[in-house]
Formats: C-alpha cells, sequence, structure tokens
C-alpha cells in the first residue's frame, strides 16, 4: 500500500506539472518549508523542495507564468516553450518522489512521469488555442484562473488523499489523451477559416466552373468506392464539421468532396488522415440540403429528418458561389424522377366518310 501511495504521489505531480509546472513546485516547497506537509520516510527526498532557495525560485517563476499565462496569444506562446520543460519537470519531480525505488522501477515510473505530464500539456496547450479565438480576453483569463484553482485543490486532494487524487487525477488524463486530438483539429480548422478569412478578398465568381480533376491517386480511391467506371461531375476541396450519424466521418477533417454521374445518389469524402487519406460514402437518398452563412465560413449542410443525420461542411467565404452551386447541384441530382408523360396521339389528315349500311327502299 505505501508503494501505491508513492506511485500515486508520483503520478498526480506529473498530471499537475503538465498544466503548471512552477505552481505545483512551489506548493509543494511551501507545505514542506512551512511544515505543513509532514513527510513519511518514503518521501524524505522532496525534502530538498522545502528550502529557501527552492522556495524563491519558484515562487519567482510561478509569478512569470501566471502573467504569461492571462496574457492572451502569449499563453500560446509560453505553452509552446515548456512543451519540453513541462514533461522533464515531471520526470526529475517523479524522481524524488520515488526516493530509494529499485533503479528499473524508477525509470519506468519516470518515463511515465513525463508522458503523464506532456499529454495533460497537450490538452492544456490545444484548449488555450481554441480559446484564443475569441477576440476578447476575458474567457482567456477564466480559463487560467480555472487551471490555477483546480491545481491548488487537487494538490491539496493528492497531499492528503493520494489514492483518490491520484485516481482523479488518472482518470483526468486519460480524459486530456482523448480530447487532446479533437481540440487540435478544431483549433487547426478555425486558425485556417479565420486565415482565409482575412488574406482572401476576392471571391469566386458564380459562373465559374466547380472543379473535377482528381490527382491519380485519389482517382484511384473514388473507383474503388464507387466503382472503376465512376465517372467525376465535381471533386471540392473542402472541411467536415458537426457530423452525427454517417458512418467514419468525423469533424474537422480536412478532405475532398467528390459527386460522380455513374452514383448520384452517393458522395465521397476522402478525409486527410496523418498518413493517408479515408474514404468515407454518404449516401444522399432521403437528404435535404441547404447553405448556411457564418462570420468564417460557409457552410454545405446535409441532413436527414427521419434519421436525425447530419453532416457540415466548411467552406472558405471567398467560395460562397461554389456552395450556392453544391447545394442547387445536389438538389437536382436526388429530387424524384417524374413519370414521363405518354406521348400525344396524332390527329388524322382527314375525317374518314360515313359507311351506310341497309338497302334502298
Amino acid at each position: 500500500m505505501e508503494q501505491l501511495q508513492t506511485l500515486a504521489i508520483a503520478l498526480g505531480l506529473s498530471s499537475l506539472v503538465g498544466l503548471r509546472l512552477y505552481l505545483t513546485v512551489f506548493l509543494t516547497s511551501l507545505a514542506i518549508n512551512q511544515g505543513w506537509l509532514k513527510l513519511h520516510t518514503s518521501f524524505e527526498s522532496l525534502g530538498i523542495l522545502g528550502s529557501d532557495a527552492v522556495l524563491i525560485a519558484s515562487g519567482v517563476l510561478l509569478v512569470l507564468e501566471f502573467m504569461a499565462d492571462k496574457v492572451q496569444g502569449f499563453d500560446s506562446v509560453w505553452d509552446s516553450i515548456h512543451t519540453a520543460i513541462r514533461p522533464l519537470g515531471a520526470t526529475i519531480l517523479a524522481l524524488q518522489v520515488l526516493g530509494d525505488w529499485p533503479a528499473e522501477a524508477k525509470v519506468i515510473a519516470a518515463l511515465c512521469a513525463g508522458a503523464v505530464a506532456l499529454t495533460v500539456h497537450s490538452a492544456k496547450a490545444g484548449t488555450r488555442l481554441l480559446v484564443n479565438t475569441s477576440p476578447e480576453p476575458v474567457s482567456n483569463i477564466a480559463v487560467s484562473t480555472a487551471e490555477d484553482l483546480a491545481v491548488a485543490g487537487l494538490f491539496t486532494l493528492l497531499i492528503t488523499n493520494p489514492l483518490l487524487g491520484g485516481a482523479i487525477l488518472l482518470v483526468g488524463v486519460a480524459a486530456c489523451a482523448w480530447f487532446t486530438p479533437k481540440a487540435y483539429r478544431m483549433a487547426k480548422s478555425t486558425a485556417w477559416l479565420l486565415w482565409q478569412r482575412l488574406t482572401r478578398t476576392a471571391t469566386i465568381p458564380a459562373h465559374a466552373p466547380l472543379p473535377r480533376q482528381l490527382s491519380p491517386d485519389h482517382d484511384i480511391l473514388v473507383s474503388n468506392a464507387l466503382g472503376h467506371d465512376a465517372a467525376v461531375d465535381w471533386a471540392v476541396e473542402s472541411l467536415s464539421s458537426r457530423t452525427k450519424g454517417f458512418r467514419g466521418l468525423s469533424n474537422n477533417r480536412f478532405g475532398l468532396l467528390v459527386a460522380t454521374s455513374t452514383d448520384p445518389d452517393t458522395l465521397v469524402f476522402l478525409a486527410k488522415r496523418l498518413i493517408g487519406r479515408t474514404v468515407v460514402r454518404l449516401p444522399l437518398a432521403g437528404c435535404h440540403f441547404v447553405r448556411q452563412s457564418t462570420f468564417l465560413s460557409e457552410n454545405l449542410v446535409i441532413y436527414h429528418r427521419e434519421s436525425r443525420r447530419r453532416a457540415v461542411f466548411r467552406f472558405p467565404k471567398a467560395e460562397e458561389a461554389i456552395v450556392i452551386r453544391l447545394v442547387d447541384d445536389l438538389r437536382a441530382r436526388t429530387a424524384p424522377q417524374m413519370p414521363a408523360a405518354p406521348a400525344p396521339q396524332p390527329f388524322p389528315d382527314r375525317l374518314a366518310s360515313p359507311v351506310l349500311t341497309g338497302g334502298a327502299n
């Protein structure tokens, strides 16, 4: 049980370091220096943190961190600088906590501590990128203050009840690992749309044809999805967002949206991944199509009322004409076909003469 508590302290402090390095070290140093934290024999190696020199140094760095983290934009720069510093600090702190553990166990635990700190740091940095897209500074200050309070509260819980505090923090680390990729994709897509809004002033003409050229690799992917005789009608670059119910389609993926004449009731989205692209088929039967305009983008919304499926594809503001044409094209290709009217019967050239029957009186 004692070793389990020691490991919980080491990994718990590492997760807090990923969020606030200098605040965590300062709180630990202050608690030891003032005698609020009575060190167990397992944590005697932490006694060095209670020295006046460590307390003063961590306090000065804490003030710098506190101010830097409240400045919108600069907080992301600060996070970038600390991408390597926080995991390294977590590793050193974990080694101090582990004390006289066997060398092999200390190395493994220290590596885990660095990974935990990096995971939390990545989630924090990704969240700040999203918050910084807002023009007002209030949300940034509120998030930063919430992080300060969370570190102070979780540190107190971790010291007073190591197993409970460590369990809560590890659940938080797992949530960070799940959330981080999504946060970075959202931040990347928002930054891209904002950049397009600021730099692209000229809009695409309404009469410009929809692009239809595919690279050989993309052509092969479309052929594999819809058949080797697939004839491309158009292929446009877009960004997926707010998806629901379409299998394989996820949010904030850059990709190529493709329509063919051979299968008019299906779209193909070639979504970019870390390596290669993923082919997603989008059945259009029964779907509705609308254009939605927002501050950053022009959106193509595809939704199905009964199944509540929805997919939103975002385009730069300069491509409003493309979105309008896409909506018209999709409505036309999925409209129910009216039965052909019967051909009119031709009128005879002349009236036939009546035929008289019967004999003369």
